[in-house]
C-alpha cells in the first residue's frame, strides 16, 4: 500500500508545479481551518467563519486560478516569441547566404573589369540580376522601404573624385547596406509583414 501512494504521490507531483502544489495544500488546510475555527477561535474571525464556512477554500483556489492564467498567458507569449526569434533567424540566414552571392558576383565583376576582358558584360548581367532578386524578396518580406534601403544610393566613401559612383561601387555598397539590414532584421528592428 505505502509504495502504491508513493508512485502516485510522485505522479502527481511530477505533472503539477512547486507551487500548484502548495496552493493545493492550502486549500486543503483552508477548507478544514473554517470549522475548527467555529469550534476553537474567538474575536471577529470565528463569527466570519461561522456566518461563511465555504469562504475559506475560496481564497487559495482564486490565487491558484489567477497562477494558472498567468502562466498561461506568459506561456503563450514565451511561444510566440521564441517562434518569431526563429523566424527573424532564419530569415537572417537565407539573407546571409544571398549576401555572399552577392559579394562573389561583384568579385567576378570586378576581375572582369581589372583584365579588360568584357565578355559581353555577363559579370556585371548576373551582379545585376541577383540585385534584382534580393530586392524582390526584400520588398516581398519587409515593404518597399527596405527595398529603398538597400537599392539607394551607395556609402559616401565609395564615391570617386567627380562625385558620381560607377556600376559596381555602387554594387559593393548595396553589399554593406545589406550587411545592415541583416543585423537589423536579425535583432527585430525591421519586421516582417
Amino acid at each position: 500500500m505505502r509504495a502504491r501512494l508513493s508512485v502516485i504521490a510522485k505522479s502527481v507531483g511530477s505533472t503539477i508545479s512547486p507551487l500548484q502544489g502548495i496552493t493545493a495544500t492550502l486549500i486543503a488546510l483552508g477548507t478544514g481551518a473554517g470549522p475548527w475555527l467555529v469550534h476553537h477561535g474567538h474575536g471577529g474571525l470565528a463569527v466570519y467563519a461561522s456566518r461563511v464556512p465555504g469562504w475559506w477554500p475560496v481564497i487559495p483556489t482564486s490565487l491558484l486560478v489567477i497562477l494558472v492564467l498567468v502562466k498561461a498567458t506568459c506561456a503563450d507569449a514565451l511561444k510566440a516569441r521564441l517562434a518569431d526569434r526563429a523566424q527573424r533567424n532564419a530569415d537572417a540566414v537565407e539573407l546571409g547566404a544571398l549576401r555572399l552571392r552577392m559579394r562573389k558576383r561583384h568579385l567576378d565583376w570586378l576581375k572582369e573589369q581589372n583584365h579588360g576582358v568584357r565578355m559581353l558584360g555577363f559579370a556585371s548581367a548576373r551582379a545585376q540580376a541577383l540585385q534584382s532578386e534580393i530586392g524582390a524578396t526584400l520588398e516581398a518580406r519587409y515593404g518597399i522601404d527596405v527595398r529603398e534601403r538597400f537599392i539607394g544610393a551607395a556609402d559616401d566613401s565609395t564615391r570617386s573624385l567627380s562625385g558620381l559612383l560607377s556600376e559596381s561601387q555602387a554594387y559593393g555598397g548595396r553589399i554593406k547596406r545589406l550587411r545592415a539590414i541583416i543585423s537589423d532584421v536579425r535583432r527585430g528592428r525591421i519586421k516582417g509583414r
